[in-house]
């Protein structure tokens, strides 16, 4: 006979699935002084670099917020790369340079190419487009919120 030993709810035998650990409350909000993610991308059209960060929570619900207002699907369809860049664009400070979403038009002018190489960092840092993004493989479009569905 084989002596059983107890396991802990730290360990597991190695055929077991990872342990679970649950989080507390204090743990939870201990991680929330801390920076969110950022990073810098290369905008040589316009002489420079911009800083891209991760929108927390109530950031990234009030694009949802701004596009919910705007008339029609196709009006929010041109609008939601433009208003995710404005939403995350910032200056060494963290915030926004562009701080008022109704200037969106005014980025719609901006080249393609160079929207497009921001937005798919701030796209990567905060998923507002599922994995993939438009340009992907992936059939899901976004809502009003940003969210993919």
């Amino acid at each position: 006979m084989s002596a059983r030993r107890a396991v802990s709810s730290k360990e597991t035998p190695a055929s077991s699935t990872p342990v679970v650990v649950r989080l507390t409350r204090d743990q939870i909000l201990a991680t929330l002084n801390q920076p969110l993610p950022s990073e810098d991308v290369q905008v040589p059209e316009w002489g420079g670099t911009v800083r891209v960060k991760t929108l927390n929570l109530l950031e990234r619900e009030s694009i949802g917020d701004f596009l919910a207002l705007l008339k029609n699907e196709e009006e929010r369809g041109a609008a939601l790369k433009s208003v995710v860049i404005m939403a995350t664009v910032v200056d060494e400070a963290g915030v926004r340079i562009f701080p008022d979403f109704k200037e969106y038009p005014k980025l719609l002018q901006a080249p393609g190419s160079l929207m497009e190489r921001v937005w798919k960092v701030a796209n990567r840092l905060n998923r507002i487009w599922g994995v993939e993004g438009p340009e992907g493989n992936s059939n899901s479009t976004p809502n009003a919120s940003g969210d993919s569905v």
